[in-house]
């Protein structure tokens, strides 16, 4: 009797002092959200078995007053290269392609660097980002508008890149490809190579991650988007997570606000969805998080422990790593950075800005994501890093 009073007491106390430190944190988050001028954001801690924390502050919409909550669905940006990462392992699982296959060897078209043309691209290149291929998408040309903007909201050079995106057809992520990439394509250019070899330097790539996400369609025989809902969204029973926006219920997507003065954005679509195109609320992405983090533990239920390990592992040796890498990032994964013991992605385009994260060696993830563009007004940056290192100055007290 008095074994089992003091376990439920300590077990009582343990609850409290959680309960405090969740009080605690979402007050000082809180304050930090009336103080700083990000639209709204989410925040998650959390390990591989629970969300420790998880919290929407701000606004989802600021015009019509709506609350930024956790099931809200908005855009990730590059964060959605991760879920590339995901398929491709999981071809790789199924015996459809392996990390090593030649790109030509899958394609209905070719890809080769002109100035190397006897040295293959390789899927695990356009996976690390080394592929040689440097031609950069321009921004306007990634979306569409699903609905017509009020221009008089815009100026300057809003006005300019906002009236291009208007111009924008809707394209297929095969065609776009073959027509920058094919030495038969009409907007090819042998500058869209560097003039160096395959796997020789880093060149962060939007088209190459498009390339990768397009040899998952290649070999499956289904469209990214399809492939993703069956083997991701599905088994880990997301409610709010697509890439298109037809999917999510339209209520639950949060506005986006475009530039230093945070102007509405349109609602937008991404031409090249698989790179940046992931609409995903805060619960859903961190069910996905869990599962990356159970995956790096050996116990995910997404791939098997030996290719979660090759998934999330480093694929450079220490000592040497290509050249240009970035000076931020100590090693590169399928589709993840490593910043020191950190593994995870950030994202950010019109309107968003997303960082997600876990500590490899506590098992502990923190998810941001705000409606607004960090890199169009660099006030928001230091206001963003209050809010991280608040974050991570609780994340071991749960």
């Amino acid at each position: 009797m008095t074994k089992n009073f003091l376990l439920t007491s300590i077990l009582l106390f343990c609850y409290s002092a959680i309960a405090q430190n969740s009080n605690l944190l979402h007050e000082q988050v809180l304050q930090l959200s009336k103080q700083s001028g990000l639209s709204g954001f989410t925040v998650s801690i959390l390990n591989a078995d629970s969300v420790l924390f998880s919290g929407g502050y701000g606004y989802a919409n600021k015009e019509q007053n709506i609350t930024y909550q956790t099931d809200h669905v908005q855009i990730v940006a590059s964060v959605s290269k991760t879920w590339i990462g995901l398929a491709l392992m999981q071809c790789v699982e199924q015996g459809k392609i392996s990390l090593d296959t030649k790109v030509n060897d899958v394609l209905p078209f070719e890809v080769t660097n002109p100035n190397y043309p006897n040295q293959p691209i390789t899927v695990r290149q356009l996976a690390t980002h080394t592929s040689s291929i440097i031609y950069s998408i321009p921004a306007y040309e990634k979306i569409v508008f699903e609905e017509r903007p009020d221009m008089e909201l815009f100026e300057g050079r809003e006005k300019k890149v906002v009236k291009k995106i208007l111009k924008n057809p809707k394209l297929e992520m095969g065609d776009y490809l073959k027509d920058h990439l094919s030495a038969n394509g009409k907007n090819y250019n042998a500058k869209n190579f560097g003039n160096y070899p395959p796997g020789e330097k880093y060149k962060y790539s939007n088209i190459a991650s498009t390339l990768a996400a397009y040899l998952v369609e290649e070999v499956s025989g289904m469209s990214f988007a399809d492939f993703c809902q069956k083997n991701i969204s599905k088994p880990l029973g997301l409610k709010n997570a697509a890439f298109n926006v037809s999917n999510p219920d339209k209520s639950k997507i949060a506005s986006q606000y475009f530039g230093k003065k945070q102007k509405l954005t349109p609602l937008y679509s991404h031409n090249f969805y698989p790179t940046g195109g992931l609409r995903i609320s805060n619960d859903d992405l961190n069910l996905f998080l869990m599962e990356i983090i159970k995956g790096y533990e050996g116990r995910g239920k997404l791939l098997t422990a030996n290719n979660y390990t090759i998934f999330l592992g480093p694929q450079f040796h220490e000592n040497e790593l290509p050249e240009s890498f970035p000076k931020n990032e100590t090693n590169h994964g399928i589709f993840w950075t490593y910043r020191d013991e950190l593994i995870g992605h950030t994202g950010g385009g019109l309107g968003t800005s997303a960082f997600m994260f876990f500590d490899k060696n506590t098992g502990i993830g923190k998810i941001f994501v705000t409606n607004c563009e960090l890199e169009a007004d660099k006030n928001l940056v230091p206001q963003f890093i209050q809010v991280w290192q608040t974050l991570s100055e609780y994340e071991n007290k749960f």
